[in-house]
């Protein structure tokens, strides 16, 4: 069984929302009654996990989804989320959509990760697929180990 994350929910941070192919999971840190008032009254379970440093414990939040017999998660993230997972290593497959468009250096980041002091202490990756999209290029990427 697999299931999404995305950020959000109506704009009521501090929520993420974990959907089961219909079935919504809502999880949260901190006591956003309001937001917990939504979520639950449209059907969904609601979750409350710790905060990591950076937001919601990406670990947590993935173990209690195992906990519910989901297999695989489809992550759509800002540069704050997909970080998280990247800094965790939960990420085993990146699929980034690239636009032939130079948008200079205060052009929000992908990945809100610090810069490596070295080249070589950079994450690397491996292409798995490259495909064109009209004037778009879809890549799937792979952690290397």
């Amino acid at each position: 069984m697999g299931g999404g994350l995305g950020s959000g929910l109506a704009g009521k941070p501090p929520w993420r929302v974990v959907d089961r192919g219909g079935e919504g999971v809502a999880v949260r840190a901190g006591d956003d009654e309001e937001g917990a008032a939504v979520v639950l009254g449209a059907g969904a379970e609601g979750e409350r996990v710790s905060r990591a440093e950076s937001g919601l414990d990406v670990a947590v939040i993935l173990e209690r989804v195992a906990a519910r017999n989901v297999n695989d998660v489809l992550v759509e993230a800002g540069p704050g989320l997909a970080a998280a997972f990247i800094a965790g290593n939960f990420a085993d497959e990146i699929v980034a959509y690239v636009a032939p468009k130079i948008l200079g250096d205060d052009a929000m980041s992908a990945f809100a990760l610090p810069a490596p002091a070295k080249l070589g202490l950079a994450r690397e990756f491996e292409f798995v697929d490259v495909r064109r999209l009209g004037t778009d290029l879809r890549l799937t990427l792979a952690p290397r180990h």
